[in-house]
């Protein structure tokens, strides 16, 4: 082969192996969202850092997760955590869909008798009134809904997203 072929497939090997292992992630990302999570190995603040922590190797912006102290969120049941954990996972999904945010932060605290969830991003937002709810968040109100909390989104064109969720501890 002549050298400049030699050069051109040596690129194009590497740009396939690139190609295959960004694809291999992705694939792994996917898979560990649809399994639900096992609360009793890791807890809710855990598997929360998980996914941010792999947010962050495929993601061009900054984000932050803040929360209780480990043992008061993890009193809460089953149920809820799992709710909790999707909601954020399907937040996140639609900040990377539809956000172009730079900055994602994620606040999960226990106030007296209830739970608070907060996911704010610094992106384009949208017109509340005038947008449809889509699949996603259709899904975070029902899991609210299902565990007798409430969702609440403060956003406007240019001017970010706050979701704020809001449930019981207990039932």
């Amino acid at each position: 082969l002549p050298e400049e072929e030699y050069f051109r497939s040596e690129s194009i090997r590497n740009k396939v192996s690139e190609l295959t292992e960004s694809a291999i992630e992705e694939i792994r990302q996917l898979s560990r969202g649809l399994v639900s999570p096992h609360f009793n190995e890791l807890g809710l603040v855990d598997h929360i850092t998980r996914l941010v922590n792999d947010i962050r190797h495929v993601a061009p912006y900054s984000i932050q997760f803040t929360h209780d102290e480990w043992s008061e969120i993890e009193l809460l049941g089953k149920e809820r955590k799992l709710a909790l954990f999707r909601i954020v996972q399907e937040q996140i999904k639609n900040i990377v869909r539809h956000a172009r945010a730079t900055q994602v932060r994620i606040s999960l605290h226990c106030v007296e008798d209830q739970v608070h969830l907060c996911i704010s991003d610094d992106g384009q937002g949208f017109d509340a009134v005038r947008t449809p709810h889509g699949l996603g968040l259709s899904h975070i109100y029902e899991r609210s809904r299902v565990c007798s909390g409430e969702v609440s989104i403060e956003t406007a064109p240019g001017q970010g997203c706050l979701l704020t969720v809001r449930m019981p501890i207990a039932v």
